[in-house]
């Protein structure tokens, strides 16, 4: 079965930034940071990489019900646990290729955040498909959500 998911609610100024900086350099890695304080449990035992990564279908706070974005997971760490030296890295990359997002932040309105997803591959879909197009990995077809936020695995 083929792994994927699909991220609820992105904010598209985020989307826009990483698809402007892997126009300028097409194998740039790029970071998206979910809110959540839980696990994504698939990427963190599945470890994607650029020779092997999931398929990641987005949908944005102001489209919840499309799919409007697709790329590809390359990777991804646990925000609390990331060495100091690869925080610098990260924090580097950040403020020249995402400008809008600052830095790597590990708590959102005091919750803390866990997730670090690496992308590559981001584009924007010509025309936005239905979220119900997308299937659960138990059969089910995705429902649009009313708010953004989380997850679900796909197949």
């Amino acid at each position: 079965m083929k792994k994927a998911i699909f991220l609820n609610g992105v904010f598209e100024d985020v989307l826009a930034e990483i698809l402007e900086a892997q126009r300028k350099h097409p194998d740039l890695v790029c970071y998206l940071q979910p809110y959540a304080s839980g696990r994504i449990v698939l990427l963190q035992k599945e470890k994607p990489t650029p020779d092997n990564p999931i398929p990641l279908y987005i949908a944005t706070t102001d489209n919840l019900a499309s799919v409007s974005y697709k790329a590809m997971i390359v990777g991804w760490e646990n925000k609390q646990e990331i060495p100091p030296d690869r925080f610098t890295e990260l924090n580097k990359a950040i403020r020249k290729y995402q400008p809008g997002e600052k830095e790597i932040y590990l708590d959102h309105n005091g919750k803390v955040c866990i997730n670090l997803i690496s992308v590559k591959r981001m584009s924007k879909l010509s025309s936005p498909i239905p979220v119900s197009v997308l299937t659960k990995r138990d059969d089910t077809p995705v429902k649009p959500r009313t708010r953004p936020g989380k997850w679900v695995y796909v197949s």
